[in-house]
């Protein structure tokens, strides 16, 4: 990879229960690729039931990230400023 490009990214976007996760895991079994979680509900610590949060073996094979409160930062938690002016209209 040449400085300033970034690094490909799969994207994998379907139904629940459609085979997401296994297909995703399968993937980091074959290729040096890392999970980033961003179903809303799996942020939530002790927010199990009704969430086909991955389990302990699953996550031992391909860790996922941003799951059970993963710390995170963004530019905008750190710079309030830094969002978007709305101009009110009357």
């Amino acid at each position: 990879m040449k400085p300033g490009e970034l690094p490909a990214a799969v994207f994998l976007m379907g139904p629940t229960a459609s085979g997401k996760t296994g297909l995703a895991v399968d993937l980091c079994e074959r290729f040096p690729l890392e999970i980033i979680s961003v179903d809303s509900a799996l942020v939530y610590r002790g927010m199990d039931i009704g969430t086909a949060k991955p389990d302990a073996e699953i996550l031992r094979k391909a860790p996922h990230r941003l799951i059970d409160g993963e710390t995170y930062t963004s530019r905008i938690h750190h710079d309030p400023g830094a969002l978007p002016q709305r101009r009110r209209s009357r």
